[in-house]
């Protein structure tokens, strides 16, 4: 049996039987470099190696991650909504035409972030006529109907500073005076 001559970045078994990888050695070569920096770079490159495996790890991951959440939304999306769900949909829908885009973009994130508030800037937007009416606003909009915008953006931050009790002020300062607040 011929012994089979191991090459630079090979990989054999210890005596102990965990696997290394064979690095030659060559003293002419690695004359400048002790023998402490070559057993740095291979931990440097045994590093490199775990953190690439870690890093496909993670990508296999995230992409599991994205798949679900795509099957998720299709789930939701092929799911027949409910009559309260509809409800809203409606209004929302009455809401995104009657509103300029601002203001519309604001009630979203009010509803996101302080439900409470989102419920009482609705419930002084979406007046009772508009909500006895809600089907007519629909089919109006459906056929291509365009609605003046009747709430701007400066209606809803207006209110909403008058629910949260937020009072506008000016203030002048000038050099080595105090504040002045009209």
């Amino acid at each position: 049996m011929g012994k089979t001559k191991l090459k630079d970045g090979d990989r054999k078994l210890s005596a102990d039987g965990k696997r290394q990888i064979y690095e030659v050695y060559d003293e002419w070569e690695h004359a400048d470099i002790d023998r402490d920096e070559q057993k740095a770079g291979l931990k440097r490159r045994a590093k490199r190696w775990r953190d690439m495996e870690l890093e496909e790890i993670r990508i296999k991951k995230m992409e599991e991650l994205a798949i679900k959440k795509v099957e998720k939304v299709k789930e939701l999306a092929t799911r027949d909504p409910n009559e309260l769900e509809k409800a809203w949909l409606r209004c929302d829908y009455v809401l995104s035409h009657i509103m300029d885009k601002n203001a519309y973009d604001f009630m979203e994130t009010a509803r996101i972030n302080d439900p409470e508030l989102y419920k009482k800037l609705y419930r002084i937007f979406m007046s009772r006529h508009m909500m006895e009416n809600i089907g007519l606003y629909i089919d109006y909009f459906d056929k291509g109907g365009i609605s003046p915008i009747i709430v701007t953006y400066g209606d809803v931050i207006k209110t909403y500073r008058k629910i949260k009790g937020i009072k506008s002020t000016i203030t002048i300062k000038h050099k080595n005076e105090e504040e002045l607040e009209l």
